[in-house]
């Protein structure tokens, strides 16, 4: 898959209702891509227990919103980081909840240095 179709079915994802981490852990596990949730049929997502309202927004996704942030990443050292990218903090993605994506502004290189949380 190409990076921008895959950022796309990645932000479509986050802005889902009703998807979050813990939610989408097991349809990744079992779609083995972010972009082959996005394109399930209705029916079989809803047998992954999907409310309609989630299943709508992952079939009619917010084409404006995905816009602004594809332009937001065309600057440079901007960058949209999602849980399955290579450069996505290994630590992070071990916690119970990691969040789906980082906006990243400079070298994202930096997340797999140690950081100092509060």
């Amino acid at each position: 898959m190409d990076d921008a179709r895959e950022l796309r079915a990645w932000l479509t994802l986050h802005m889902a209702p009703g998807l979050g981490p813990l939610s989408l852990k097991p349809l990744l596990e079992h779609y083995q891509s972010a972009e082959a949730i996005c394109l399930e049929t209705e029916q079989n997502l809803r047998g992954h227990g999907l409310r309609l309202e989630t299943i709508h927004a992952l079939h009619h996704p917010d084409e404006e919103a995905i816009r602004e942030i594809e332009v937001w990443q065309a600057q440079t050292d901007a960058y949209v980081v999602h849980l399955d990218h290579p450069l996505y903090p290994a630590r992070l993605r071990e916690i119970n909840d990691p969040p789906l994506l980082l906006y990243v502004y400079g070298d994202p290189t930096t997340l797999s240095m140690p950081q100092i949380g509060i």
